[in-house]
């Protein structure tokens, strides 16, 4: 492989993550301007098991617009998403 063909490469493939994240950044600004809230309430917590001991994982409720209620759990956790514990 030439300098110059791995050159372009690593372009490319910051061109193509760029895009990404200017899409993803779009998404976020438009559901934030337009999208619907909803206030939830905690309803529960349960163990997330994992190597070095456990978390608890807040379960969340609200009604949707529909009047049918939805729970859920956060995909991201920790102490590093400022979540009170």
């Amino acid at each position: 492989m030439s300098d110059a063909w791995g050159m372009a490469m690593c372009g490319a493939v910051a061109l193509l993550l760029l895009g990404l994240a200017v899409r993803e950044a779009v998404v976020v600004r438009r559901l934030k301007r337009d999208g619907v809230r909803a206030q939830g309430v905690v309803v529960d917590n349960t163990r997330d098991d994992y190597s070095d001991g456990f978390n608890w994982v807040p379960v969340i409720a609200f009604v949707d617009q529909q009047g049918h209620r939805v729970e859920f759990s956060p995909k991201m956790r920790g102490t590093g998403m400022n979540l009170a514990r």
